[in-house]
This record gives C-alpha cells, sequence and structure tokens, in this order.
C-alpha cells in the first residue's frame, strides 16, 4: 500500500474530475451528494463544491478507483533553490525519513526572478555549499547575505539584500493524518451551528453575500481587486453598487475576504475530518498502482529500499 502527504492528498484531489459530475453543483447536489445542510453550500464556490466532493469520493472510493484526469507534472515555480516541480510523490514505508522530516528548501530573491537568473543563482548557491553549511548547523544567514551582496548580486546590478531576508523554506510534511478511534457527532454538528452563525454575522449584507464568492482574491494586488469589482458591478449594478469601493475600501474587503478564507477553510478541514472518519480510513493508505496511473510516482528513499532484506543487503 502506499502513503501520501496531506499536501499531496489535496493536490490529488483539486486535479481529478469525476465522471458525470453535474458541471453545476446545486444545493440539492450538495445536500444530497455531500453533506445534508443546505446552509454549508453558500460557504463554497463552485470549484470549492468540485474539490470539496471530489476528497469525498476519493474517500469513499479509494479501494477501487479509476483514473479520472492525469494529475500534471508540478511547475517549476522559480521560487526555490531546490525544488524543481516533477511529479507528485508516494511512500511505501510509514517511517520514510521524508514522509516525517521537514521539508527543506532556500528562497530565491524576487529580484533574481525578475531578472531571469534562477539557474545561475542554483549554481552559484550549490558551488558555495550554502545547505550543506545550514544542515551542518551552522548560522549561514549572515554569511549568505555578504556573500550575495558582494558576489552574486554585485556582479548582477541587483538590489543588496537586508538582514530580515527570508531564506530557508521550513515546513512539516504533513503525512495525511489517519481516522481517529473516536468521533463525536454530537460536537461536530455543534461545530457546525457554530460556522453557520459566524458567517451571518461575517456576510451581514446581499453584497457581501455575493462578494465571498471572491474571497480568493484577498491575497491579490489593488489593481486585481479594481478590476474584479468593476467587472462584477457591471454584471451586477443591483447587488454591488459601481460606488462600492468608493464607501467600503479596499482595505476591508481584503480584510472581509480574508476572514472568510479563513472560515471556509476551517470549514473544509472540518469536513475532511468527518469524512475520514465516515468512510473509516484507518491507515490512510491507498492503491500504488492507482496512484501511479493518476501520474505520482515513489519517492526515491521508498523506491530504493524495495525488497531491501537487512539479513542479506
Amino acid at each position: 500500500m502506499a502513503i501520501v502527504t496531506e499536501f499531496t492528498f489535496g493536490k490529488l484531489v483539486s486535479k481529478f474530475e469525476v465522471k458525470n459530475l453535474e458541471e453545476y453543483i446545486s444545493r440539492e447536489f450538495f445536500f444530497e451528494n455531500i453533506y445534508p445542510n443546505y446552509e454549508l453550500f453558500s460557504f463554497f464556490s463552485q470549484s470549492d463544491l468540485r474539490r470539496l466532493y471530489n476528497y469525498k469520493f476519493f474517500l469513499e472510493n479509494h479501494e477501487n478507483l479509476e483514473v479520472y484526469e492525469f494529475v500534471e507534472r508540478q511547475p517549476d515555480t522559480k521560487r526555490y533553490v531546490f525544488n524543481k516541480g516533477g511529479n507528485l510523490k508516494y511512500h511505501l514505508d510509514d517511517n520514510c525519513k521524508t514522509l516525517h522530516s521537514n521539508y527543506i528548501d532556500f528562497n530565491i530573491p524576487e529580484e533574481v526572478r525578475e531578472n531571469k537568473l534562477v539557474e545561475e543563482y542554483r549554481e552559484w548557491f550549490k558551488k558555495n555549499l550554502f545547505k550543506e553549511k545550514f544542515e551542518s548547523g551552522a548560522g549561514i544567514l549572515e554569511l549568505f547575505i555578504l556573500s550575495y551582496n558582494t558576489g552574486f548580486g554585485k556582479a548582477n546590478n541587483l538590489n543588496t539584500l537586508n538582514r530580515d531576508y527570508k531564506l530557508v523554506e521550513d515546513k512539516p510534511a504533513g503525512k495525511f493524518k489517519v481516522t481517529e478511534d473516536s468521533f463525536n457527532m454530537s460536537d461536530f454538528e455543534d461545530l457546525l451551528i457554530k460556522f453557520i452563525l459566524q458567517k451571518q454575522n461575517l456576510c451581514n449584507s446581499k453584497t457581501l453575500r455575493f462578494l465571498a464568492y471572491s474571497d480568493y482574491l484577498y491575497k491579490r494586488s489593488d489593481e486585481e481587486i479594481i478590476e474584479r469589482i468593476q467587472s462584477i458591478s457591471s454584471k451586477h449594478p443591483k447587488v454591488v453598487n459601481p460606488c462600492f469601493l468608493e464607501n467600503y475600501s479596499i482595505i476591508k474587503l481584503r480584510y472581509f475576504w480574508q476572514e472568510h478564507y479563513k472560515l471556509k477553510s476551517d470549514l473544509f478541514k472540518v469536513l475532511g475530518k468527518y469524512f475520514r472518519w465516515t468512510y473509516n480510513l484507518k491507515d490512510a493508505n491507498f492503491k500504488e498502482y492507482t496512484l501511479e496511473n493518476f501520474g505520482l510516482t515513489c519517492c526515491i528513499v521508498c523506491d530504493k529500499r524495495r525488497g531491501f532484506n537487512p539479513l542479506v543487503d
């Protein structure tokens, strides 16, 4: 059996398409096929609803799952020194060090990316052995900044980096969590009521209830937000007044979206926990060939240990 991290599982359920799934997920479909509570429907956009349904569907059918859509290789975002994208990975050994250890990489300065110097920077970084120095326990930030400012940055006419530059990206791998031995349905339902009341307090007007579906914009630039509001207002002037931003402000709108996005994300996690309990995914294991059919590849550490016998090797 194969094991995936929460990050990989999230990518998996967001990429595949269930056959014959309706193009528009209605309130009735949500009630009958996702969770029987109409009030929860308004939390999610159509893309959110599809992902939520995929999450439930994958858990419900993971023992006999066909390939619905091939999961493409992850692109090289040019943001990190060592992560260059590629296939998502699965693991064979629950004790695999890469499954439990934190994900470590090193950020590439934005100006380097803007000037298309990423590959040159990666080679310079590796040549100076910054990764090895970091793994040895040395505090390398000051050394890195000095080397960059007097070396790579100066040679390419780039601005100097400050001491508060974030060099190291350190995140937990996050194995896909097993189902808890017990699940308190009463507490779960009380929590859902709490979410609904918070939603009602936050979205206290028809306009805000409508704009909540665009909460993904809270991280976007002011220009993108203005353009989006103008587009919505031109199509739905009775819901979003053309003077909405002048009266409400981008700062308040961004804060509203951020609060709604967090509320929605927390609800998604709670429903995910309910689905895992409902379908009794005790070991959170998946069939290896199923994941490979989706385009995932085996972790290199696990792959090297295939067939390893300590009494022989």
